[in-house]
């Protein structure tokens, strides 16, 4: 799931699922926002601005979903999104400010995996190589 899915990192992430195969869902403020969003692929999109869309994508996803790309800050909406992953789904945190911490996630949602992923410390091999990979996958 790609919360702010129309967001730069959400549409970085959406075409990156997509090239693994993976089904996206995603989450955007406005109509026109969710209908580029379809536009591109998405297969299932809802709304952003509540926490409506839990329920809402947890019917069209059958269950929940297997991973985030989270971006999102405010508690509610943090605890949300991890809502809605299935059992043994990953949490992949990318924010910068007011990070949610391994042992609050933890709480709501032992059954999950947390990750953090943070371009800016990854050591150099392992972003270099990213790097490699990424122009490879251009050129096919």
């Amino acid at each position: 799931m790609l919360p702010a899915g129309a967001g730069g990192v959400g549409l970085a992430g959406m075409q990156m699922a997509r090239a693994l195969g993976a089904t996206t869902v995603a989450t955007a403020g406005s109509p026109s926002k969710r209908a580029l969003l379809r536009s591109l692929g998405a297969q299932h999109v809802s709304g952003s601005r509540d926490t409506a869309y839990v329920e809402d994508l947890a019917v069209a996803t059958r269950g929940g979903v297997h991973a985030v790309l989270n971006t999102l800050t405010s508690p509610g909406m943090v605890s949300s999104a991890a809502a809605l992953l299935r059992a043994g789904g990953r949490f992949v945190e990318i924010g910068k400010r007011d990070v949610t911490s391994v042992a609050r996630l933890g709480q709501d949602r032992p059954d999950v995996h947390y990750g953090f992923v943070a371009m800016d410390f990854m050591p150099a091999a392992v972003l270099g190589g990213g790097y490699v990979q990424l122009h490879t996958s251009f050129d096919a």
